[in-house]
């Protein structure tokens, strides 16, 4: 009776972790989506996305202490190269569910499909980023 009491109040007792994902561009959203994780399970909420669906790519938390490189090779740390264990389409205005997910793992969110690196910056970006001269 009490956890019936504490939800109509708006407080969850299952524990876990909201990751908020937004990007604006001039005050607008362009992809607005919301992650929660419990052990083992996640929703996956597409708030918004100015393509009308969330582009989502999954990936295993295995990057080395310190961090990885998205894409400098001028960098000494290395590469960030883990492949998504899972990628997939929600709809604007939808929630995936899903189990069986590893102890931790990192969502990474786009409102367009397409390759992102495993710190969730664009491969574009990366690449960019790779052959910005250094100061």
């Amino acid at each position: 009776m009490i956890y019936f009491l504490l939800a109509l109040f708006g407080c969850d007792m299952r524990g876990g972790n909201t990751i908020v994902s937004r990007a604006t561009v001039d005050g607008v959203d362009i992809v607005h989506s919301e992650t929660r994780v419990t052990t083992g399970m996640a929703w996956f909420e597409c708030i918004t996305s100015a393509s009308g669906n969330c582009h989502y790519r999954l990936f295993r938390v295995e990057a080395p202490q310190g961090g990885c490189a998205a894409g400098n090779p001028a960098s000494t740390m290395p590469a960030c190269t883990a492949p998504a264990f899972a990628q997939f389409v929600v709809a604007a205005g939808k929630v995936r569910e899903m189990a069986g997910l590893p102890a931790v793992f990192r969502p990474c969110v786009s409102h367009q499909a397409g390759s992102v690196m495993p710190d969730c910056m664009p491969v574009a970006s990366a690449s960019a980023a790779a052959r910005r001269p250094t100061p």
